[in-house]
Protein backbone atom coordinates (compact mmCIF):
# COMPACT_ATOMS: atom_id res chain seq x y z
CA UNK A 1 0.00 0.00 0.00
CA UNK A 2 1.14 3.29 -0.80
CA UNK A 3 0.46 5.84 2.17
CA UNK A 4 1.53 9.53 2.55
CA UNK A 5 1.09 11.24 5.53
CA UNK A 6 -2.03 13.46 5.57
CA UNK A 7 -2.44 13.90 9.46
CA UNK A 8 0.24 14.03 12.70
CA UNK A 9 -2.45 11.75 14.42
CA UNK A 10 -1.23 8.31 13.44
CA UNK A 11 -4.97 6.96 14.91
CA UNK A 12 -6.61 8.05 11.85
CA UNK A 13 -3.89 6.61 9.86
CA UNK A 14 -4.35 3.32 11.32
CA UNK A 15 -8.04 3.53 11.12
CA UNK A 16 -7.62 4.32 7.12
CA UNK A 17 -5.50 0.98 6.79
CA UNK A 18 -8.23 -1.05 8.67
CA UNK A 19 -11.05 0.30 6.64
CA UNK A 20 -9.08 -0.54 3.75
CA UNK A 21 -8.12 -3.93 4.57
CA UNK A 22 -11.47 -4.54 5.13
CA UNK A 23 -12.28 -3.75 1.86
CA UNK A 24 -10.45 -5.87 -0.01
CA UNK A 25 -12.23 -8.87 1.36
CA UNK A 26 -14.48 -8.08 -1.41
CA UNK A 27 -12.04 -5.94 -3.90
CA UNK A 28 -8.66 -7.01 -5.65
CA UNK A 29 -7.59 -4.21 -5.53
CA UNK A 30 -8.79 0.04 -4.78
CA UNK A 31 -7.13 3.61 -5.06
CA UNK A 32 -8.47 6.72 -2.95
CA UNK A 33 -7.64 10.10 -3.25
CA UNK A 34 -8.19 12.20 -0.65
CA UNK A 35 -8.06 15.96 -1.55
CA UNK A 36 -7.94 18.54 0.97
CA UNK A 37 -6.81 22.18 1.15
CA UNK A 38 -3.15 21.02 1.76
CA UNK A 39 -2.92 19.02 -1.23
CA UNK A 40 -3.84 15.00 -2.84
CA UNK A 41 -2.83 12.02 -0.79
CA UNK A 42 -3.37 9.04 -2.67
CA UNK A 43 -3.59 5.64 -1.19
CA UNK A 44 -3.61 2.40 -3.10
CA UNK A 45 -3.80 -1.82 -1.82
CA UNK A 46 -4.22 -4.85 -3.50
CA UNK A 47 -3.62 -6.15 -6.73
CA UNK A 48 -4.91 -5.15 -11.05
CA UNK A 49 -5.96 -8.52 -10.64
CA UNK A 50 -7.54 -11.65 -8.19
CA UNK A 51 -4.88 -14.35 -9.79
CA UNK A 52 -1.99 -11.40 -10.15
CA UNK A 53 0.71 -10.65 -7.96
CA UNK A 54 0.82 -7.44 -9.82
CA UNK A 55 0.26 -4.48 -7.34
CA UNK A 56 -2.30 -1.64 -7.71
CA UNK A 57 0.04 1.73 -7.70
CA UNK A 58 -1.13 4.98 -8.17
CA UNK A 59 -0.85 4.91 -11.90
CA UNK A 60 -3.07 2.18 -12.23
CA UNK A 61 -5.85 2.73 -14.71
CA UNK A 62 -9.69 2.04 -13.64
CA UNK A 63 -13.21 2.11 -14.98
CA UNK A 64 -14.83 4.76 -14.29
CA UNK A 65 -17.94 3.75 -15.74
CA UNK A 66 -20.43 6.42 -15.24
CA UNK A 67 -18.13 8.96 -13.77
CA UNK A 68 -17.36 8.99 -17.22
CA UNK A 69 -20.03 11.99 -17.72
CA UNK A 70 -18.78 14.48 -14.92
CA UNK A 71 -16.00 14.62 -17.88
CA UNK A 72 -18.48 14.78 -20.67
CA UNK A 73 -20.61 17.33 -18.17
CA UNK A 74 -17.18 19.91 -18.01
CA UNK A 75 -16.54 19.35 -21.95
CA UNK A 76 -19.75 20.94 -22.35
CA UNK A 77 -18.73 23.72 -19.90
CA UNK A 78 -15.82 24.40 -21.34
CA UNK A 79 -17.80 24.60 -24.45
CA UNK A 80 -20.40 27.00 -23.17
CA UNK A 81 -17.93 29.45 -21.75
CA UNK A 82 -16.66 29.88 -25.42
CA UNK A 83 -20.13 30.39 -26.46
CA UNK A 84 -20.43 27.18 -28.87
CA UNK A 85 -23.46 25.75 -26.77
CA UNK A 86 -26.24 27.15 -24.51
CA UNK A 87 -27.74 24.89 -22.48
CA UNK A 88 -31.36 26.56 -22.50
CA UNK A 89 -31.27 26.28 -26.46
CA UNK A 90 -32.61 23.15 -27.67
CA UNK A 91 -31.07 19.91 -28.88
CA UNK A 92 -33.27 20.63 -32.12
CA UNK A 93 -31.33 24.01 -32.52
CA UNK A 94 -28.12 21.82 -32.69
CA UNK A 95 -29.31 18.80 -34.45
CA UNK A 96 -31.37 20.07 -37.30
CA UNK A 97 -31.67 16.49 -39.11
CA UNK A 98 -32.58 14.66 -35.99
CA UNK A 99 -35.29 13.40 -34.34
CA UNK A 100 -36.72 12.48 -31.09
CA UNK A 101 -39.48 9.03 -31.21
CA UNK A 102 -41.72 11.60 -29.36
CA UNK A 103 -41.61 14.52 -31.68
CA UNK A 104 -43.74 16.42 -29.50
CA UNK A 105 -41.88 15.92 -26.20
CA UNK A 106 -38.84 15.90 -27.93
CA UNK A 107 -39.17 19.30 -29.68
CA UNK A 108 -38.85 20.70 -25.72
CA UNK A 109 -35.81 18.82 -24.71
CA UNK A 110 -32.75 20.81 -24.27
CA UNK A 111 -29.29 20.80 -23.54
CA UNK A 112 -29.66 21.46 -19.79
CA UNK A 113 -32.60 18.86 -19.89
CA UNK A 114 -30.03 16.29 -21.07
CA UNK A 115 -27.18 17.68 -18.14
CA UNK A 116 -29.52 16.99 -15.55
CA UNK A 117 -30.76 13.77 -16.60
CA UNK A 118 -34.71 15.17 -17.09
CA UNK A 119 -35.11 14.82 -20.63
CA UNK A 120 -37.79 12.17 -19.63
CA UNK A 121 -36.20 9.26 -22.37
CA UNK A 122 -35.64 5.56 -21.29
CA UNK A 123 -32.28 4.00 -19.49
CA UNK A 124 -29.94 2.62 -21.67
CA UNK A 125 -27.32 0.68 -21.10
CA UNK A 126 -24.30 -0.91 -23.15
CA UNK A 127 -23.46 -4.00 -23.58
CA UNK A 128 -19.57 -3.77 -22.12
CA UNK A 129 -17.94 -7.18 -23.10
CA UNK A 130 -19.40 -7.22 -27.19
CA UNK A 131 -17.31 -4.50 -29.55
CA UNK A 132 -18.88 -2.47 -31.29
CA UNK A 133 -17.77 -0.04 -34.34
CA UNK A 134 -21.11 1.57 -34.26
CA UNK A 135 -20.36 5.71 -34.11
CA UNK A 136 -21.40 8.33 -32.05
CA UNK A 137 -23.71 9.53 -34.70
CA UNK A 138 -24.94 5.90 -35.65
CA UNK A 139 -25.93 5.19 -32.43
CA UNK A 140 -27.77 8.82 -31.81
CA UNK A 141 -29.94 8.61 -35.40
CA UNK A 142 -30.87 5.06 -34.68
CA UNK A 143 -30.78 3.99 -31.70
CA UNK A 144 -31.11 7.20 -29.35
CA UNK A 145 -33.62 8.63 -32.00
CA UNK A 146 -35.94 5.23 -30.91
CA UNK A 147 -35.99 5.59 -27.03
CA UNK A 148 -39.16 5.91 -25.40
CA UNK A 149 -40.11 9.21 -23.04
CA UNK A 150 -41.22 7.86 -19.98
CA UNK A 151 -42.00 11.91 -18.91
CA UNK A 152 -42.12 15.24 -20.49
CA UNK A 153 -39.26 17.10 -20.50
CA UNK A 154 -37.86 19.00 -17.01
CA UNK A 155 -40.24 17.14 -14.94
CA UNK A 156 -38.53 14.24 -13.28
CA UNK A 157 -35.21 12.73 -13.31
CA UNK A 158 -34.59 9.61 -14.99
CA UNK A 159 -31.26 8.42 -15.40
CA UNK A 160 -30.11 7.28 -18.43
CA UNK A 161 -26.73 7.09 -20.80
CA UNK A 162 -28.81 7.89 -23.90
CA UNK A 163 -28.81 11.62 -22.12
CA UNK A 164 -24.88 11.92 -22.49
CA UNK A 165 -24.21 10.10 -25.75
CA UNK A 166 -26.82 12.73 -27.45
CA UNK A 167 -24.65 15.26 -25.50
CA UNK A 168 -21.65 14.27 -27.09
CA UNK A 169 -22.91 13.89 -30.08
CA UNK A 170 -23.89 17.57 -29.58
CA UNK A 171 -20.13 19.07 -28.81
CA UNK A 172 -19.34 17.18 -31.94
CA UNK A 173 -21.77 18.60 -34.37
CA UNK A 174 -20.98 22.06 -32.66
CA UNK A 175 -17.27 22.21 -33.56
CA UNK A 176 -17.00 19.60 -36.06
CA UNK A 177 -14.40 17.57 -33.85
CA UNK A 178 -14.33 13.86 -32.70
CA UNK A 179 -15.49 13.45 -29.03
CA UNK A 180 -12.48 12.14 -28.70
CA UNK A 181 -10.50 14.64 -29.55
CA UNK A 182 -12.66 17.23 -27.93
CA UNK A 183 -12.38 15.67 -24.07
CA UNK A 184 -8.53 15.41 -24.46
CA UNK A 185 -7.98 18.78 -26.29
CA UNK A 186 -10.87 20.62 -23.16
CA UNK A 187 -10.45 18.73 -20.09
CA UNK A 188 -7.33 16.19 -20.14
CA UNK A 189 -4.77 18.54 -21.40
CA UNK A 190 -5.54 21.98 -19.70
CA UNK A 191 -5.64 19.92 -16.34
CA UNK A 192 -2.38 17.68 -17.08
CA UNK A 193 -4.11 14.47 -17.36
CA UNK A 194 -1.83 12.85 -20.20
CA UNK A 195 -4.60 11.56 -22.25
CA UNK A 196 -8.03 10.09 -21.26
CA UNK A 197 -8.31 6.37 -22.78
CA UNK A 198 -11.38 4.75 -24.09
CA UNK A 199 -12.31 0.99 -22.99
CA UNK A 200 -10.76 -1.44 -25.98
CA UNK A 201 -9.70 -4.82 -25.28
CA UNK A 202 -6.40 -3.56 -26.42
CA UNK A 203 -5.76 -1.31 -23.39
CA UNK A 204 -5.71 -4.37 -21.04
CA UNK A 205 -1.95 -5.39 -22.73
CA UNK A 206 -0.61 -2.53 -20.76
CA UNK A 207 0.40 -4.91 -17.46
CA UNK A 208 -1.11 -1.53 -15.11
CA UNK A 209 -4.81 -1.94 -15.72
CA UNK A 210 -7.13 -3.11 -13.28
CA UNK A 211 -9.51 -6.23 -14.58
CA UNK A 212 -12.64 -6.21 -13.20
CA UNK A 213 -14.22 -8.49 -10.98
CA UNK A 214 -17.75 -9.67 -9.40
CA UNK A 215 -18.50 -11.25 -5.97
CA UNK A 216 -20.37 -14.77 -6.92
CA UNK A 217 -21.24 -17.45 -4.52
CA UNK A 218 -19.03 -16.36 -2.04
CA UNK A 219 -15.51 -15.38 -4.71
CA UNK A 220 -14.07 -13.32 -6.57
CA UNK A 221 -14.14 -14.40 -10.56
CA UNK A 222 -12.77 -11.69 -13.40
CA UNK A 223 -15.25 -10.49 -15.71
CA UNK A 224 -14.38 -10.34 -19.97
CA UNK A 225 -12.50 -7.00 -20.50
CA UNK A 226 -14.56 -4.51 -21.43
CA UNK A 227 -14.73 -3.87 -25.55
CA UNK A 228 -14.28 -0.76 -27.83
CA UNK A 229 -17.86 0.72 -28.34
CA UNK A 230 -17.46 4.69 -29.41
CA UNK A 231 -21.30 4.94 -29.26
CA UNK A 232 -21.15 5.11 -25.43
CA UNK A 233 -17.46 7.11 -24.92
CA UNK A 234 -19.78 10.15 -23.84
CA UNK A 235 -21.46 8.03 -20.86
CA UNK A 236 -19.58 5.13 -19.59
CA UNK A 237 -16.42 4.38 -21.06
CA UNK A 238 -13.24 6.53 -19.99
CA UNK A 239 -10.55 4.26 -18.28
CA UNK A 240 -8.00 6.95 -15.79
CA UNK A 241 -5.91 6.09 -12.38
CA UNK A 242 -6.89 8.05 -9.31
CA UNK A 243 -4.11 10.48 -9.63
CA UNK A 244 -6.05 11.97 -12.70
CA UNK A 245 -9.34 11.58 -11.30
CA UNK A 246 -8.16 13.27 -8.22
CA UNK A 247 -7.54 16.60 -10.17
CA UNK A 248 -11.03 16.37 -11.84
CA UNK A 249 -12.33 16.62 -8.19
CA UNK A 250 -10.05 18.94 -7.03
CA UNK A 251 -10.82 21.24 -9.95
CA UNK A 252 -14.87 21.05 -8.47
CA UNK A 253 -13.99 21.42 -5.11
CA UNK A 254 -11.80 24.56 -5.45
CA UNK A 255 -14.54 26.04 -8.05
CA UNK A 256 -12.69 25.64 -11.24
CA UNK A 257 -8.98 26.24 -9.54
CA UNK A 258 -6.03 23.85 -9.29
CA UNK A 259 -3.34 25.34 -7.43
CA UNK A 260 -3.93 28.59 -7.72
CA UNK A 261 -4.74 28.31 -11.70
CA UNK A 262 -8.55 29.05 -13.27
CA UNK A 263 -9.38 25.94 -15.73
CA UNK A 264 -13.02 26.56 -15.62
CA UNK A 265 -14.87 29.78 -14.65
CA UNK A 266 -16.90 29.53 -11.05
CA UNK A 267 -19.87 30.49 -12.26
CA UNK A 268 -19.72 27.36 -14.48
CA UNK A 269 -19.11 25.14 -11.67
CA UNK A 270 -21.85 26.46 -9.71
CA UNK A 271 -24.18 25.50 -12.29
CA UNK A 272 -23.11 22.18 -11.61
CA UNK A 273 -23.62 22.34 -7.82
CA UNK A 274 -27.27 23.78 -8.36
CA UNK A 275 -30.21 21.85 -7.46
CA UNK A 276 -32.22 21.32 -10.83
CA UNK A 277 -34.25 18.10 -10.52
CA UNK A 278 -35.34 15.75 -7.73
CA UNK A 279 -33.72 12.65 -7.59
CA UNK A 280 -35.40 9.46 -5.99
CA UNK A 281 -32.38 7.88 -4.61
CA UNK A 282 -31.18 7.60 -1.05
CA UNK A 283 -27.52 8.88 -2.45
CA UNK A 284 -29.06 12.33 -3.37
CA UNK A 285 -32.17 14.88 -2.89
CA UNK A 286 -31.47 16.72 -6.52
CA UNK A 287 -29.52 16.51 -9.58
CA UNK A 288 -27.40 19.58 -10.68
CA UNK A 289 -25.78 19.31 -13.83
CA UNK A 290 -23.69 16.11 -14.04
CA UNK A 291 -23.83 16.17 -10.26
CA UNK A 292 -25.92 14.21 -7.79
CA UNK A 293 -26.62 16.70 -4.68
CA UNK A 294 -27.49 15.74 -1.34
CA UNK A 295 -28.98 18.44 1.01
CA UNK A 296 -29.59 16.60 4.32
CA UNK A 297 -27.05 17.36 6.69
CA UNK A 298 -24.04 19.00 5.16
CA UNK A 299 -24.61 19.26 1.20
CA UNK A 300 -22.67 16.94 -0.32
CA UNK A 301 -21.86 16.65 -4.13
CA UNK A 302 -21.89 13.01 -5.46
CA UNK A 303 -21.03 10.86 -8.85
CA UNK A 304 -20.81 7.13 -8.93
CA UNK A 305 -20.03 4.42 -11.53
CA UNK A 306 -21.32 0.86 -11.05
CA UNK A 307 -20.31 -0.78 -14.15
CA UNK A 308 -19.81 -4.63 -14.91
CA UNK A 309 -16.65 -5.78 -12.42
CA UNK A 310 -15.28 -1.83 -11.23
CA UNK A 311 -16.91 0.59 -9.09
CA UNK A 312 -16.31 4.26 -9.12
CA UNK A 313 -17.05 7.90 -7.29
CA UNK A 314 -16.44 11.13 -6.59
CA UNK A 315 -17.19 12.82 -3.45
CA UNK A 316 -17.21 16.38 -2.69
CA UNK A 317 -18.05 18.43 0.91
CA UNK A 318 -16.85 21.90 -0.51
CA UNK A 319 -17.87 23.26 3.14
CA UNK A 320 -15.05 21.11 5.00
CA UNK A 321 -12.76 21.60 1.87
CA UNK A 322 -12.75 17.93 1.75
CA UNK A 323 -12.94 15.86 -1.63
CA UNK A 324 -13.06 11.95 -2.17
CA UNK A 325 -11.67 9.97 -5.19
CA UNK A 326 -12.39 6.01 -5.21
CA UNK A 327 -11.51 3.10 -7.94
CA UNK A 328 -11.84 -0.20 -7.48
CA UNK A 329 -11.52 -3.27 -9.91
CA UNK A 330 -15.27 -4.99 -7.96
CA UNK A 331 -18.73 -3.72 -8.41
CA UNK A 332 -19.72 -4.80 -4.78
CA UNK A 333 -21.64 -1.51 -5.07
CA UNK A 334 -22.97 -1.25 -1.25
CA UNK A 335 -20.03 -2.10 0.67
CA UNK A 336 -17.82 0.62 -1.79
CA UNK A 337 -20.26 3.09 -1.07
CA UNK A 338 -19.99 2.88 2.08
CA UNK A 339 -16.33 3.33 2.21
CA UNK A 340 -16.28 6.90 1.27
CA UNK A 341 -18.13 7.91 4.40
CA UNK A 342 -15.93 6.38 7.01
CA UNK A 343 -12.98 8.24 5.46
CA UNK A 344 -14.11 11.54 5.29
CA UNK A 345 -15.51 10.66 9.10
CA UNK A 346 -11.91 9.63 9.80
CA UNK A 347 -10.67 13.03 8.40
CA UNK A 348 -13.00 14.65 10.57
CA UNK A 349 -15.95 15.98 8.67
CA UNK A 350 -17.83 14.36 10.87
CA UNK A 351 -20.75 13.00 7.85
CA UNK A 352 -23.70 11.96 10.15
CA UNK A 353 -26.32 9.66 8.58
CA UNK A 354 -29.99 11.68 8.56
CA UNK A 355 -32.92 9.38 9.35
CA UNK A 356 -35.74 10.87 7.83
CA UNK A 357 -39.39 10.48 9.37
CA UNK A 358 -42.17 9.21 7.08
CA UNK A 359 -45.44 9.41 8.39
CA UNK A 360 -48.31 6.67 8.13
CA UNK A 361 -49.72 6.07 4.42
CA UNK A 362 -53.17 7.65 4.34
CA UNK A 363 -56.37 5.54 3.70
CA UNK A 364 -56.20 4.60 -0.11
CA UNK A 365 -59.19 2.33 -1.58
CA UNK A 366 -57.94 -1.33 -3.39
CA UNK A 367 -60.29 -0.39 -6.36
CA UNK A 368 -58.46 2.83 -6.72
CA UNK A 369 -54.97 0.51 -6.87
CA UNK A 370 -57.07 -2.15 -8.81
CA UNK A 371 -57.51 0.35 -12.06
CA UNK A 372 -54.50 2.66 -11.48
CA UNK A 373 -51.21 0.21 -11.80
CA UNK A 374 -51.31 -3.13 -14.35
CA UNK A 375 -50.49 -6.44 -12.16
CA UNK A 376 -46.43 -6.33 -12.90
CA UNK A 377 -43.99 -3.80 -14.74
CA UNK A 378 -40.33 -5.31 -15.57
CA UNK A 379 -37.07 -3.47 -14.99
CA UNK A 380 -35.70 -1.65 -17.65
CA UNK A 381 -31.95 -2.44 -17.08
CA UNK A 382 -32.03 -6.32 -17.74
CA UNK A 383 -31.44 -7.04 -14.27
CA UNK A 384 -34.55 -9.73 -13.87
CA UNK A 385 -36.47 -7.65 -10.99
CA UNK A 386 -40.30 -7.46 -11.58
CA UNK A 387 -42.70 -5.71 -9.27
CA UNK A 388 -46.25 -5.28 -8.60
CA UNK A 389 -47.75 -2.92 -5.95
CA UNK A 390 -51.21 -3.23 -4.35
CA UNK A 391 -53.60 -2.65 -1.65
CA UNK A 392 -54.09 -4.57 1.77
CA UNK A 393 -55.54 -3.72 5.00
CA UNK A 394 -55.71 0.04 4.40
CA UNK A 395 -51.71 0.11 3.33
CA UNK A 396 -49.59 -0.32 -0.54
CA UNK A 397 -47.32 -2.63 -0.77
CA UNK A 398 -44.69 -3.60 -3.45
CA UNK A 399 -43.61 -7.55 -4.43
CA UNK A 400 -40.20 -7.66 -5.52
CA UNK A 401 -39.22 -10.52 -7.47
CA UNK A 402 -35.65 -11.19 -8.72
CA UNK A 403 -36.13 -13.96 -11.17
CA UNK A 404 -32.40 -14.24 -11.72
CA UNK A 405 -31.79 -15.69 -8.01
CA UNK A 406 -35.16 -16.97 -7.36
CA UNK A 407 -35.77 -14.92 -4.43
CA UNK A 408 -39.02 -12.27 -3.68
CA UNK A 409 -39.51 -9.68 -0.79
CA UNK A 410 -42.52 -7.96 0.18
CA UNK A 411 -41.93 -4.33 1.30
CA UNK A 412 -44.54 -1.80 2.79
CA UNK A 413 -44.58 1.46 0.98
CA UNK A 414 -44.90 4.54 2.77
CA UNK A 415 -45.92 8.01 1.69
CA UNK A 416 -44.42 11.61 2.56
CA UNK A 417 -44.43 14.92 0.95
CA UNK A 418 -47.59 15.32 -0.67
CA UNK A 419 -48.24 11.96 -2.03
CA UNK A 420 -44.28 11.19 -2.76
CA UNK A 421 -43.50 7.08 -1.91
CA UNK A 422 -40.43 5.91 -0.47
CA UNK A 423 -39.37 1.75 0.66
CA UNK A 424 -36.66 0.58 2.73
CA UNK A 425 -34.73 -2.49 0.51
CA UNK A 426 -31.73 -3.94 2.85
CA UNK A 427 -30.32 -0.94 4.64
CA UNK A 428 -30.74 1.44 1.75
CA UNK A 429 -33.84 3.95 1.59
CA UNK A 430 -34.91 4.06 -1.97
CA UNK A 431 -37.64 6.76 -3.17
CA UNK A 432 -40.90 5.75 -5.58
CA UNK A 433 -41.96 7.91 -8.84
CA UNK A 434 -45.36 7.11 -10.33
CA UNK A 435 -45.35 8.35 -13.70
CA UNK A 436 -48.89 7.86 -15.28
CA UNK A 437 -50.23 7.99 -18.46
CA UNK A 438 -52.56 11.57 -19.35
CA UNK A 439 -55.05 9.67 -21.39
CA UNK A 440 -55.94 6.42 -19.65
CA UNK A 441 -54.52 7.55 -16.35
CA UNK A 442 -52.80 4.38 -15.57
CA UNK A 443 -49.54 4.39 -13.87
CA UNK A 444 -47.67 3.78 -17.20
CA UNK A 445 -43.85 3.76 -15.23
CA UNK A 446 -42.41 3.19 -12.05
CA UNK A 447 -39.22 4.30 -10.66
CA UNK A 448 -37.27 2.74 -7.96
CA UNK A 449 -34.33 4.57 -7.33
CA UNK A 450 -32.30 4.98 -10.45
CA UNK A 451 -34.20 1.82 -12.34
CA UNK A 452 -37.41 2.40 -14.06
CA UNK A 453 -39.98 -0.08 -14.81
CA UNK A 454 -42.10 -0.80 -17.31
CA UNK A 455 -45.90 -2.60 -17.39
CA UNK A 456 -45.20 -6.32 -18.59
CA UNK A 457 -48.07 -5.83 -21.10
CA UNK A 458 -45.58 -4.32 -22.90
CA UNK A 459 -43.94 -7.81 -23.39
CA UNK A 460 -47.29 -9.60 -24.56
CA UNK A 461 -46.60 -7.84 -28.06
CA UNK A 462 -43.33 -9.31 -29.03
CA UNK A 463 -43.90 -12.38 -27.93
CA UNK A 464 -44.81 -13.83 -31.26
CA UNK A 465 -41.57 -12.57 -32.82
CA UNK A 466 -39.34 -14.24 -30.02
CA UNK A 467 -41.18 -17.33 -30.33
CA UNK A 468 -38.32 -18.60 -32.66
CA UNK A 469 -35.78 -18.57 -29.58
CA UNK A 470 -37.66 -21.27 -27.61
CA UNK A 471 -36.77 -24.69 -26.89
CA UNK A 472 -34.06 -27.34 -25.16
CA UNK A 473 -30.11 -26.24 -25.97
CA UNK A 474 -27.37 -28.53 -24.80
CA UNK A 475 -23.94 -27.50 -23.64
CA UNK A 476 -20.95 -27.01 -21.75
CA UNK A 477 -21.38 -24.43 -18.46
CA UNK A 478 -17.91 -22.57 -17.66
CA UNK A 479 -16.27 -24.90 -15.32
CA UNK A 480 -18.64 -27.72 -15.50
CA UNK A 481 -17.48 -31.47 -16.08
CA UNK A 482 -20.03 -32.76 -18.27
CA UNK A 483 -23.31 -31.54 -20.66
CA UNK A 484 -26.08 -29.72 -18.82
CA UNK A 485 -29.17 -28.56 -20.36
CA UNK A 486 -30.80 -25.07 -20.54
CA UNK A 487 -34.57 -24.09 -21.57
CA UNK A 488 -35.95 -21.19 -23.27
CA UNK A 489 -39.27 -21.06 -23.15
CA UNK A 490 -42.37 -17.65 -22.04
CA UNK A 491 -43.13 -17.71 -18.45
CA UNK A 492 -46.58 -17.23 -17.91
CA UNK A 493 -46.42 -13.13 -17.71
CA UNK A 494 -45.13 -13.37 -21.25
CA UNK A 495 -41.33 -13.02 -20.19
CA UNK A 496 -38.39 -14.49 -22.94
CA UNK A 497 -36.77 -16.55 -19.90
CA UNK A 498 -33.65 -19.28 -19.38
CA UNK A 499 -33.97 -21.81 -17.31
CA UNK A 500 -30.83 -24.05 -16.03
CA UNK A 501 -30.79 -27.84 -14.66
CA UNK A 502 -31.20 -26.11 -11.10
CA UNK A 503 -34.47 -24.39 -11.79
CA UNK A 504 -32.72 -21.39 -11.54
CA UNK A 505 -34.33 -18.83 -14.03
CA UNK A 506 -33.15 -15.38 -15.83
CA UNK A 507 -34.65 -13.27 -17.90
CA UNK A 508 -33.58 -12.76 -21.21
CA UNK A 509 -34.16 -8.79 -22.60
CA UNK A 510 -33.76 -7.51 -26.16
CA UNK A 511 -30.83 -5.51 -27.29
CA UNK A 512 -29.92 -3.17 -29.96
CA UNK A 513 -29.37 -6.06 -32.55
CA UNK A 514 -31.70 -8.92 -33.43
CA UNK A 515 -30.70 -12.10 -31.62
CA UNK A 516 -28.65 -10.44 -29.33
CA UNK A 517 -30.51 -10.25 -25.34
CA UNK A 518 -29.23 -9.15 -21.81
CA UNK A 519 -29.51 -11.04 -18.69
CA UNK A 520 -28.55 -11.12 -15.07
CA UNK A 521 -26.68 -13.92 -16.31
CA UNK A 522 -24.69 -12.40 -18.78
CA UNK A 523 -24.85 -11.13 -22.38
CA UNK A 524 -27.30 -14.02 -24.80
CA UNK A 525 -26.84 -14.66 -28.54
CA UNK A 526 -28.26 -16.53 -30.84
CA UNK A 527 -26.63 -18.27 -33.93
CA UNK A 528 -29.43 -18.44 -36.61
CA UNK A 529 -28.45 -19.59 -40.04
CA UNK A 530 -31.16 -20.62 -42.95
CA UNK A 531 -33.86 -18.50 -40.71
CA UNK A 532 -33.72 -21.32 -38.09
CA UNK A 533 -31.85 -21.02 -34.38
CA UNK A 534 -28.92 -23.39 -34.42
CA UNK A 535 -27.47 -22.19 -30.95
CA UNK A 536 -26.97 -19.98 -28.51
CA UNK A 537 -23.71 -18.32 -27.12
CA UNK A 538 -23.94 -17.46 -23.26
CA UNK A 539 -21.20 -14.73 -22.10
CA UNK A 540 -19.19 -15.17 -25.54
CA UNK A 541 -17.50 -18.28 -24.25
CA UNK A 542 -20.37 -20.77 -23.63
CA UNK A 543 -22.23 -22.27 -26.56
CA UNK A 544 -25.10 -24.56 -26.64
CA UNK A 545 -26.68 -25.98 -29.55
CA UNK A 546 -30.69 -26.31 -30.16
CA UNK A 547 -31.86 -29.97 -30.44
CA UNK A 548 -35.41 -29.41 -29.55
CA UNK A 549 -37.70 -26.53 -30.77
CA UNK A 550 -40.33 -24.64 -27.96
Amino acid sequence: MDIQSVDSDQSKIDKLIDIVNKHLKFVPGVSLGIIKENGVYIYTAGNIANASDELINQDTLFSLSSVTKVLTTILVMRLMEKKKVELDHLVYQYLPNFKFRNLEQGGKITVGHLLMHASGLDSIFPCFYKKSDESLKDHVLNTVSKIIQVSEPGNLFNYSSANFNLLGFICEQVTGQAFEDLINQYVAVPLGINKIQFACKELYRDRNVAVGHIYKNRKLEQVPYIEYNPAFHPSTQVFMNIGDLSKIVQLLLNDGFIDGKKYLNPASVALMKTPKVKVFTASGDYFGYGLCIKESGKRQFIHEGNGMGYYSKIFLLPNQKIGIAMLSNSSMYGLSSKITHHIVNSFGADLDETNEHFPNLSYIHKNYIRHQFYNHYYAADATGIIISMYYEEQNLYLDYVDTSRGTAVRKKIVRYDRGRYSIVMGTELKKIAIIKDSKSNLVRNIIIATVCFHPMIELYETEKALNKYCGVYVGQFENSQREERIEICFSENSELVMSTEDNTKYILHTYQEIGFFSSAFGIVEFEERENQIWGVRIKYMQYFRKVKNG
